[in-house]
Formats: C-alpha cells, structure tokens, sequence
C-alpha cells in the first residue's frame, strides 16, 4: 500500500441503487494512538478496529465538534473511547483490569455493556447519543447492529486490525421512496453483500483501497471520491483540563492541596500532566463564575 494511501478514508457509491459506502486505512495514525498505553495485543487490536470504525461513522456527515465511540463493559477491558475531531484527528484509549486477555471480543468484553456514539457540535447544537448493548460476537456485529436500529438503514460493518495496521468497510443502503425502487434495491443489497462477505482481513489490511474495491466490484458501476487524510491528534488543553476541575467542589480541591502542594491532572489519551496549585485553583473558580463554597452544585 502506497504511503500516500495509508492513514485515510475513501467513500464510495452505488448510485442507480442508493447505496454507499467507505472504507478506510490506518496505519500510523493507529501506532500512534496506541503506543502511549502500551496495551496488550487483544486491546491495541480492538483499539484500533474502535478507531477505524469511528472514521466510517463521522465520514457520513460534515461537523465541527467531537464525536466519541465508548465501551463499558463487564469483562476484562473496563472501558474504551475513541474520539474523531472536526472529521478525521484521532484519539483513543483503553483500560483492561485483568494480566492475562483473550483475542475474543465476548470474552474482553464480557459480552455486557453498552457501546455509546456521541456527537458534541460546536455550533450550539444540541448533543446527540446514541446507545447499543454489546450483543455481537464482534465489534463489526455491534456496530453494524447500532446502525439498523438507531438509523434504520441497513448496514453492514467489516473491521481488521492487527499489530501494525487497522481498517475497515463500510456498507449502508440509502432511503428510496418508491415500492419498486426499495425492492430493486433490496436485491442489490443481497448481491452486494454476497461479493463483500469474500472479505479477507489481509487483503482489507494489505491493498490499496482503490485495489480493494476493485477486488470486490470489479463488475459494479461504483463511483470513487477522493480520500480525506486522518491523522493521530491529542487535543487536551489547559481549559479542558481546568474545566474537569471545576466540577470537583472548591473545598475538596483545597482538601487536596493541603495534602500535596500541586494537584496533578493527566490526560487519559496522550498521558500529559498539567499542574495546578492553590492560585490556579482559585482563578479556575472565579473565571468559570462559580462560587468557592463547598456547597457548590454541579
């Protein structure tokens, strides 16, 4: 796979049978997202197929804002986010409780919780979310299953990710209105599902993404847009971290100083650490225009 073609995203549609599509690759962007926690294979792996999966969701829309796909779970791995800003800056992390950690998604995840899509738009909007239980035996079931039942639209979701690289497809049939033409469809949906279900994880891994869609609809008239380049990106800053400290009442913040003369906060992506001490506590409280009383409610 050419340089040029890692660490992005390409669209794609079937357009006489309103039907599109994605798929995307991650290379370094998921290296990078994923060396700062040192995880087990298992993790780093649905780390990374967590990350590919966010790039075929936020792909569908244009936003300014921060979406997130987040795991609670019962099992071994505790809980996992990934977070896309304004489009294709990647983040992740993931923390799993337990030494030893199966290449399984039931078995990692205990096959409980929810996995939960958030979309927090600059403009005033107000947030969405959405939520699904983790009833898949993988990520790919479970994502595809958040599809069909929080946009009712078909759906079908292939996620890979191995040591080095992760990567993903993306099948979604599009609203028709006539009878004919949602029969029509229908059919094609099923003749494209049966060519994407010859899906390789190597071949996903390995091609170039123009090659692999060759290798899948070499016969279909398929329109190609152009990739949109995704990169690994932290974005934690001071006011992000000052505003988490707000919501720890004044007094309980004091407590803590006195027991320590800096209160360190570390970002749970990036691991970077911002310090405050007693001055930077007290302007926190006055510049959010909160009082200072331990009656504070939040």
């Amino acid at each position: 796979m050419s340089k040029q073609n890692s660490d992005s995203i390409q669209r794609f549609v079937f357009e006489a049978h309103h039907i599109r599509g994605a798929i995307v690759h991650l290379d370094d962007t998921y290296l990078d997202a994923t060396q700062v926690g040192d995880y087990e294979g298992p993790v780093k792996k649905l780390l990374g197929e967590s990350l590919a999966a966010l790039c075929l969701l936020s792909c569908r829309m244009k936003f300014e804002g921060v979406m997130s796909l987040q795991l609670k779970t019962e099992g071994p791995l505790s809980f996992l986010i990934v977070q896309a800003k304004d489009g294709f800056m990647l983040r992740g992390s993931a923390h799993c409780e337990a030494d030893e950690v199966f290449d399984d998604f039931k078995l990692l995840t205990g096959g409980e919780g929810p996995l939960t899509i958030n979309l927090d738009h600059k403009l005033n909007k107000e947030p969405y979310q959405g939520v699904v239980k983790l009833t898949g035996k993988t990520l790919s079931d479970t994502v595809t299953e958040y599809l069909d039942a929080s946009e009712q639209l078909a759906s079908a979701v292939y996620l890979f990710a191995d040591e080095d690289k992760a990567a993903g497809l993306m099948l979604q049939k599009m609203p028709v209105d006539k009878q004919e033409d949602v029969d029509e469809q229908e059919r094609y949906w099923q003749h494209l599902l049966a060519l994407t279900q010859t899906i390789d994880k190597q071949e996903l891994l390995k091609l170039d993404k123009i090659d692999m869609l060759h290798r899948l609809y070499h016969q279909e008239d398929i329109k190609v847009f152009d990739p949109k380049a995704g990169s690994y990106r932290c974005f934690c800053t001071q006011s992000l971290m000052e505003s988490a400290l707000r919501t720890i009442p004044y007094q309980e913040l004091l407590e803590m100083l006195e027991e320590q003369t800096k209160i360190k906060v570390k970002c749970e992506f990036c691991q970077k650490s911002f310090s405050f001490d007693k001055i930077d506590i007290a302007r926190i409280y006055h510049d959010g225009s909160l009082p200072m009383s331990s009656e504070t409610k939040h």
